[in-house]
């Protein structure tokens, strides 16, 4: 199905405003809201390709050794710099028996010679106080497992080691269309470490990391409490056609039943909403997608297109948090 770019911009346009405002309603995105899922994953990849490099079965530690092609690798006295962000000098990364040959299965090259420091970069904690440990490891046959360990290094634990305030987990995997996809499982961090913008920020970062290495998309579980909303504003739409069904099916419902919207209000039934234009939905001044979204779950996917309707919406949602800072 071919999709109107016209509609896509005026979308796009009202979109920026009523996050701007946010007292907007958004209406008539799209002739058919289905085109999204039956457009095909980017046709090339953006930024720099993958190349050779990395040997076997090493510990590879944060303190730079040489010249670093792609994030200027730079030392300060109270860490280390990876791009924009300054992380302690002795995060590192570990590869397991089997991670080369699982990434050259998953991207079909080997390890980019600076992947190290790329990978510091996308999940690095920007705090020169927090130790981070990413662990490279096969996923069964055909996949990539991350895992990511934050450590406090000043408030230690009973043993005076650097205390676990936190950990993540993605998994990578071609499909059979040859289409890389990363899976954003586990991303926690202890009570006394969240609302401090870092899952903000390694979120950010891996996406930019994950475009640089020809990530065609990423998929998540949009959890039961804020995220559910939030991974909405950052351009996450419903992952099938069938989970899109029931939502939108749900939402209109939801309108007309317990919050008395009319009819006439409602978008029509051959009218199917993305998660980011229900996540916008607004009536007479109240945040109505906002509060149907809240506590519910659903399984999310956005493409790494930046000519993608989600992809754009999501820059624009940071365009607007950065002002807001």
């Amino acid at each position: 199905m071919k999709t109107d770019r016209k509609l896509i911009n005026q979308a796009l346009a009202a979109y920026k405003k009523q996050l701007e405002i946010d007292a907007q309603r958004l209406l008539g995105f799209y002739a058919d809201g289905r085109f999204l899922y039956e457009k095909k994953p980017p046709t090339k990849h953006y930024g720099p390709g993958l190349h050779s490099g990395t040997g076997t079965g090493q510990e590879v530690h944060g303190h730079g050794e040489g010249n670093i092609s792609s994030n200027q690798l730079s030392l300060f006295v109270a860490g280390t710099k990876y791009g924009n962000i300054e992380v302690h000098p002795n995060s590192s990364v570990k590869f397991h028996p089997g991670s080369y040959e699982a990434w050259k299965t998953v991207f079909g090259k080997d390890m980019p010679d600076d992947l190290k420091e790329q990978l510091l970069a996308a999940y690095g904690m920007d705090d020169p106080k927090i130790e981070t440990i990413v662990d490279i490891d096969a996923y069964y046959n055909d996949g990539i497992l991350i895992k990511i360990g934050y450590y406090d290094t000043v408030n230690l634990d009973y043993d005076g080691n650097p205390k676990s305030i936190g950990n993540a987990s993605r998994i990578v995997r071609k499909d059979d269309g040859g289409w890389i996809e990363v899976h954003h499982g586990l991303f926690e961090l202890k009570d006394d470490y969240q609302n401090r913008g870092w899952g903000t920020s390694v979120y950010q970062r891996s996406e930019s990391f994950y475009l640089n290495n020809g990530v065609s998309r990423i998929t998540l579980m949009a959890d039961l409490t804020v995220g559910s909303y939030a991974w909405a504003r950052m351009g996450f739409d419903f992952e099938t056609p069938r989970v899109s069904e029931v939502f939108n099916g749900s939402f209109k419902q939801w309108l007309y039943r317990q919050k008395k919207v009319p009819y006439s209000d409602i978008p029509s039934d051959d009218t199917f909403l993305t998660a980011w234009e229900i996540s916008s939905f607004t009536y007479k001044g109240q945040r109505m997608g906002r509060e149907f979204l809240l506590g519910r779950d659903w399984d999310a996917i956005k493409y790494l297109d930046p000519d993608d309707p989600g992809y754009q919406v999501g820059q624009l949602y940071w365009e607007e948090k950065a002002k807001n800072k």
